[in-house]
């Protein structure tokens, strides 16, 4: 199961499981061993794999990483960014690297050879600052940073440097990954869309926080199947009928792909029956384009919208559930469609798109309604 959590949601959730499972210590080899080992098979025919660490404990998961690569590579070579990391965790695994006779290291504030190694590798790690960072960078690490961001292949582990994993804000100086190797959960602001842009190829690793850990903690959020409702497993002896009927109001002739769109998504959602209901004009447009649906040709106005008296047209009492808006246009006509499902359905409805708007002025029609009602509206 895997979760959205923010930076504080995550230093909780490692807290309980250092209380009673594993230790700070150990979830950071195991976070540098899972890194490792993708990192092996991203920049399997890189030549010069350059660390950069940072003070904190992502600057500890750096040195975790560069002592296992050390092991059967000879060209993996650690930057301290800004200094020896140190928090206690970092410094309990430091042997990792100090003790890893394969691995170069120096530091950038004092070493003036950084930027040559940097010019010459074929790979770049970033454990600079993880979800740490907030602000702007500093003017020195921006600089080692736009080095580091020639190289052909770059790996972020955690969050890249630069980016601030709560809120999604970055400098646009920060470390531009190729790859970006997220531990144990997924951080919120890496989700936003600026930033979502940012990350490269993204792989959420598991570092060994057991699930109770985020399950104690209550404002982590899933961000996997358990946020759908599974499909019941459907038995030998049924047939279609035993799945359900939906019927879709949607589309005009303005908005047939609408139309068309959300029919083919009510059809890969497993319903066992589904009714296009829709002007003649868009039925005329689709029948020929979608094979599993059924057809509910309503009349139509001249400019390809419902007509007036397009609810006479309709079975409510036939279906178990509707889905209604998508395409659907606002007019008074079809203002007065979407209000006469909404009053008469006694099955779930799905309101979309023009659905919302058309009741967004009429928002009691919705206080009488017993059955669930579903808003999706656009994002």
């Amino acid at each position: 199961m895997n979760y959205v959590v923010s930076n504080l949601q995550m230093r909780e959730a490692e807290q309980c499981c250092a209380k009673s499972h594993v230790s700070l210590e150990q979830l950071m080899i195991n976070a540098g061993i899972v890194c490792a080992e993708r990192i092996s098979q991203i920049a399997l025919q890189a030549k010069n794999i350059v660390i950069l660490c940072g003070s904190g404990n992502n600057g500890g998961d750096g040195m975790v990483i560069a002592g296992i690569l050390g092991k059967t590579r000879d060209d993996v070579r650690v930057i301290f960014a800004n200094g020896m990391p140190k928090s206690d965790c970092a410094k309990s695994n430091a042997h990792f690297l100090f003790e890893q006779k394969n691995v170069a290291y120096t530091d950038y504030i004092s070493d003036n050879s950084c930027i040559s190694w940097l010019e010459n590798a074929g790979c770049v790690i970033d454990c600079i600052y993880g979800t740490g960072f907030h602000g702007s960078l500093p003017e020195l690490i921006a600089r080692l940073i736009s080095a580091a961001n020639n190289s052909p292949i770059r790996v972020a582990v955690d969050v890249p440097s630069g980016v601030n994993s709560d809120s999604g804000e970055y400098d646009e100086r920060c470390f531009a990954p190729t790859h970006t190797l997220v531990l144990g959960a997924m951080k919120a602001g890496l989700l936003k869309p600026d930033c979502n842009d940012i990350l490269g190829e993204i792989t959420l690793l598991d570092i060994g926080l057991p699930e109770c850990c985020y399950e104690d903690n209550h404002l982590a959020k899933l961000a996997d199947e358990s946020f759908r409702r599974p499909f019941g497993e459907r038995r030998r002896n049924s047939h279609k009928g035993s799945f359900g009927r939906l019927l879709n109001i949607a589309g005009s002739r303005r908005y047939t792909g609408a139309a068309a769109m959300s029919t083919n998504a009510v059809l890969r959602s497993g319903v066992g029956l589904c009714t296009l209901a829709a002007p003649k004009c868009v039925v005329q447009s689709l029948s020929s384009a979608i094979f599993e649906t059924t057809f509910l040709p309503l009349p139509e106005t001249e400019d390809g919208f419902v007509a007036e008296n397009a609810a006479e047209y309709l079975e409510l009492d036939k279906t178990t559930a509707i889905s209604i808006g998508c395409g659907l246009g606002c007019s008074e006509n079809t203002r007065r469609l979407t209000e006469f499902v909404i009053r008469n359905a006694s099955c779930p409805i799905i309101l979309d798109a023009d659905g919302i708007n058309l009741i967004s002025g009429h928002r009691h029609v919705l206080r009488g309604r017993a059955a669930p009602t579903i808003l999706t509206p656009h994002g």
